[in-house]
């Protein structure tokens, strides 16, 4: 996030912060919306003072990818630096990434509020593995959420499948 070489996050002439998967599990966050408390100068942009310019035609509402402003300024979101269009769900990130400030445009999908990328998780050559969670009651609601990972090692060191999924009620 901020360069497009590979060098230490240290000597990137950045303002980056980084979300682990560990620390999203830690803190129970399922979705951007949760993460925005925990990143600097970052609040959702939920339009809600005038009619969305880009609102869901299809579904008489807003976008399913949520707009995001770092500073007052819109942010762009990616997957895996890609621009993003799928709804944002931790199940299937490894980590996010987000990129603060106008030099998120040289690395080719940010916008002048920064980047916020989310990273996929990536299938193992190494070893079998696999995870159930299940929450309930975040946020002052009433959420059921399940979720699932399983990774397979199909031939060693050379091919390996990941698989996640996720079945969420709220109410």
């Amino acid at each position: 996030a901020g360069s497009r070489l590979n060098s230490s996050l240290n000597d990137t002439a950045a303002s980056v912060t980084v979300f682990t998967k560990e620390l999203l599990e830690d803190l129970g966050l399922n979705n951007l919306e949760q993460l925005s408390d925990y990143i600097p100068s970052t609040q959702m942009n939920y339009q809600d003072t005038a009619a969305a310019p880009n609102a869901n035609n299809y579904m008489g509402g807003p976008n399913l990818v949520k707009n995001i402003d770092v500073r007052g300024i819109g942010a762009s979101q990616g997957l895996d630096y890609f621009k993003s269009i799928t709804v944002d769900d931790s199940y299937r990130i490894d980590r996010y990434d987000q990129s603060r400030g106008p030099n998120s445009i040289l690395f080719g999908v940010g916008g002048a509020g920064g980047m916020i990328n989310q990273t996929s998780i990536l299938a193992s050559t190494q070893r079998n593995s696999g995870r159930v969670s299940y929450q309930f009651g975040n946020n002052n609601s009433e959420t059921n959420r399940t979720e699932f990972r399983l990774n397979r090692v199909i031939l060693p060191n050379k091919v390996g499948l990941a698989v996640a999924g996720v079945h969420q009620e709220n109410a």
